[in-house]
């Protein structure tokens, strides 16, 4: 029996199998025992692109996304924090968005996060056409706790 539970960013699956105790008499049941199976295990991890840091996978939209932070791109300007990250939906959104990638302002003090700017690609990992591109107009916002945008602001603040 193969199970899949979520501890915060990370997903761990395992497989559970039912072994027979030693008998030792006729009362002896079949106990189940915990094993990991490590192959399952790498396939529950996204597999991370060169130079980024997973940081949380969020399901929106009707689709999984992988978020990913840029480290090397961080710049610190008092309480906030600028960073590179990308979005990586398992499934295209309605007008064929595969990837994004944006810049990220942190406010660590306030806890808030705001999009400076946005480049959205028809392709994983941001490759493929550009669908769009642009500076959005979002105001520093909150976010929910347990969201990605929360995991990657305590990451982020944390650099």
């Amino acid at each position: 029996m193969i199970k899949t539970r979520a501890f915060g960013f990370l997903t761990l699956t395992v497989a559970l199998t039912l072994v027979p105790a030693v008998p030792s008499s006729a009362i002896d049941a079949p106990k189940e025992q915990l094993s990991l199976d490590p192959a399952l295990l790498v396939q529950s991890l996204p597999k991370v692109p060169k130079g980024l840091v997973y940081v949380a996978s969020a399901k929106s939209a009707g689709t999984v996304s992988d978020f990913y932070v840029k480290p090397s791109s961080l710049e610190i300007k008092g309480d906030i924090r600028s960073v590179w990250m990308l979005q990586d939906l398992h499934k295209p959104l309605r007008d064929g968005t595969r990837s994004k990638i944006f810049m990220a302002d942190f406010n660590c003090r306030k806890r808030t996060f705001s999009i400076f700017y946005i480049k959205a690609y028809a392709g994983r990992r941001a490759t493929g056409k550009t669908i769009l591109a642009g500076y959005p107009t979002t105001r520093p916002a909150r976010p929910p706790q347990k969201s990605a945008h929360m995991m990657s602001l305590t990451y982020v603040c944390n650099l």
